[in-house]
């Protein structure tokens, strides 16, 4: 589904109309082939899998939060309906698998700071991968740190090390080469610490801080590589920004 939608949204972009709307119905076709299948009316939860038995009986649906938080990453689903999702899911009494972490649990976090619930993402990043790392792990293994048989090079790792740059410091590559650059203040939080990151590319490295001033208020500042092609994203809008400056950090609603 997410590549039937890219799909179509890449033809657009380069002009070919026909292409994406041939693109678009197919995606159409397929999200509610899929819907049809595998979407249960209660718990108006997405099921982990379809089955059928040698006489063609369909199994009992199961759920599993990998499959709901890997429809949410690829943003099948809105605010309204994830949330909506994710509450029905995280109900401790809800019987499903529950993941390991990885690309499909930082799906979770990822959501929240989209929506600007910093410190639900945040709680959810110091639990699954804060924790294994003040236990004395050296990398962001599989969730659960142990002393022995712990995955610390597993690509379930890797999550933290994309997010950070992109969601907390709001670091988003837009262009070939790091040729074009998307800044995306996070909102603030309680749980936001200070924080400075850097990413370096073949122009120079973009630097990013977010810092408490004197008066207690939060800024978002940042230093481009001369001649970076950059905007920042505030309030829904894309703004055209100098080589180096500052903003406040948005504020929850």
């Amino acid at each position: 589904l997410w590549c039937l939608r890219e799909c179509a949204d890449l033809a657009r972009a380069l002009g070919s109309d026909d292409a994406a709307r041939e693109w678009s119905a197919m995606y159409d076709h397929a999200r509610s082939a899929f819907d049809g299948m595998f979407f249960v009316s209660d718990p108006k939860l997405w099921r982990d899998n379809v089955a059928f038995d040698a006489a063609g009986r369909q199994n009992e649906p199961t759920y599993c939060e990998s499959t709901i938080f890997t429809i949410i990453r690829t943003g099948l689903l809105d605010r309204e309906r994830g949330l909506e999702a994710i509450d029905r899911l995280m109900n401790p009494t809800f019987l499903c698998c529950r993941t390991s972490g990885g690309l499909e649990g930082s799906a979770y976090p990822k959501f929240f700071m989209d929506i600007g619930e910093t410190d639900v993402a945040l709680e959810y990043w110091l639990d699954r991968w804060g924790a294994p790392i003040a236990a004395d792990a050296t990398t962001c293994g599989e969730e659960f740190f142990q002393s022995a048989g712990n995955s610390d090079c597993h690509i379930h790792g890797a999550g933290p090390a994309r997010d950070f740059i992109e969601h907390l410091a709001g670091i988003r590559i837009r262009g070939a080469r790091w040729s074009d650059v998307l800044l995306v203040p996070p909102t603030d939080g309680a749980l936001l610490p200070d924080l400075r990151a850097t990413v370096p590319t073949p122009h120079g490295r973009i630097e990013v801080t977010i810092e408490t001033v004197a008066d207690g208020a939060r800024q978002y500042r940042w230093a481009l590589p001369d001649g970076a092609c950059a905007k920042l994203l505030l309030r829904d809008e894309e703004i055209s920004i100098e080589t180096t400056g500052s903003v406040p950090l948005p504020e929850q609603p």
